[in-house]
């Protein structure tokens, strides 16, 4: 059942994409590889196609994740020993290529992938 789970989540991603929603499409995408990481490698024609429409970087996704968390800009320059200016610039590229332009539709996107 967890392999069609993640095969149900891949459609969902793909359907997404399509239709613009790229933070919809990024969520379900995190969730079917999670779920398909529980598969002991099982692959799938569905699991193949699946969609990956927002890569982000590592440091991307570190200073989203805290900023879906409710730290300020500030904060997560102090926390990471990086610039305000920095974590701006890591911070648009995020919600670009997740499709959010705030932080409360951030923090729903990693809510919709299961916490942050």
């Amino acid at each position: 059942l967890v392999l069609v789970a993640a095969e149900l989540a891949a459609s969902a991603s793909a359907a997404h994409d399509r239709a613009g929603r790229r933070g919809a499409a990024w969520s379900a995408a995190q969730a079917a590889a999670d779920l398909a990481g529980r598969c002991e490698g099982a692959r799938t024609p569905l699991l193949d196609e699946r969609s990956d429409p927002a890569q982000l970087t590592e440091r991307e996704w570190e200073v989203a994740r805290l900023v879906a968390r409710g730290l300020t800009d500030k904060e997560v320059a102090a926390r990471l020993t990086v610039s305000v200016r920095t974590v701006h610039s890591h911070l648009q590229r995020a919600y670009r290529k997740l499709g959010v332009s705030s932080r409360t539709e951030l923090s729903e996107v990693f809510a919709a992938h299961g916490g942050t």
